[in-house]
């Protein structure tokens, strides 16, 4: 009785609010003790429990660390504290040994945390990898701007995943870097690209190629035109037409190493390593004169 005066006196005298104190440490002698002491030392009351989680998680492999923030009714935190975490449903996600959650079937679930008599609760959804489409291979062209590549991820139930959430990692970034989830040509050559997300991968192999020429092409019968080359290597690629006829062009390279000179087509494309300076020729075999012109387009490119 005296201990129980002694501790109302002590409470008023101090400014404690009795009623908020018993709301928060019970209304036990314990709880009472507890509530008067957070006003004079060290508090152990839990007051709140406060977590954060990702509101989309994409891998059942990697697990997502859970930290708890804990504060008493003074709003200082408080430390090995016990919190109990549950997962609902659990055919979602589970909690690991760590106090991480990991996803194992793609949906929505709910995540509760319990410390004492606080509580905390947080919604999140798995949407697990099942593929990544991408393209094998694909070109740039160097002192091109940044270049989005065209990535595709789909989740285990079959739909696409909005925004495609994948990391990328070049494995030799002197001839491209990323900035921003966006491929960057720095230099003349060939790279393989590792696109992740969730635990699926996928690679493709990106060339940085050096457009020289794309241009127009139109010769009339038995006409030819040359190109002057200096030392690399290169490919050239034709489109064009004569008319109604299947008659074309020819490629002759001069100068090059293991080149790839062209009978006569409308659509091709060659390679040639020029070894120091060269050329190379383009014609329009005549037909006496009176064959059709061929008109289309000539690209060439510095190649790896």
């Amino acid at each position: 009785m005296r201990i129980g005066v002694a501790l109302l006196s002590f409470g008023l005298l101090s400014g404690c609010d009795i009623g908020v104190a018993t709301s928060q440490a019970g209304t036990t002698p314990t709880g009472l003790i507890q509530a008067l002491w957070c006003r004079v030392g060290t508090c152990r009351v839990v007051s709140s429990l406060d977590f954060t989680l990702p509101s989309v998680i994409y891998s059942s492999v990697d697990e997502v660390p859970v930290t708890p923030a804990i504060t008493n009714p003074n709003g200082e935190r408080l430390v090995d504290v016990p919190v109990q975490f549950q997962v609902e449903p659990a055919s979602v996600a589970v909690v690991t040994q760590k106090q991480g959650i990991r996803c194992v079937n793609t949906g929505t679930a709910v995540l509760s945390g319990t410390a004492e008599s606080a509580r905390h609760a947080v919604p999140f959804s798995c949407r697990l990898v099942d593929r990544i489409s991408v393209t094998d291979h694909f070109r740039l062209l160097l002192g091109d701007g940044p270049v989005s590549p065209v990535v595709e991820v789909y989740d285990t139930a079959g739909q696409l995943i909005a925004g495609g959430p994948t990391s990328i990692t070049i494995a030799d970034r002197q001839f491209l870097r990323e900035s921003e989830g966006k491929l960057i040509p720095e230099q003349i050559g060939i790279s393989r690209v590792t696109f992740r997300a969730g635990d699926k991968r996928a690679h493709s192999l990106v060339t940085v190629v050096q457009r020289i020429k794309h241009e127009p092409l139109l010769l009339n019968d038995g006409a030819r035109v040359s190109y002057a080359l200096t030392k690399g290597n290169y490919e050239v690629a034709i489109s064009v037409k004569s008319g109604a006829s299947t008659y074309g062009v020819t490629l002759d390279w001069i100068g090059g190493d293991g080149c790839e000179d062209h009978s006569e087509s409308q659509e091709f494309t060659s390679r040639c390593r020029i070894t120091s300076a060269g050329s190379l020729v383009i014609e329009n075999p005549t037909t006496f004169g009176l064959g059709p012109a061929a008109n289309g387009y000539i690209t060439i490119s510095e190649v790896p």
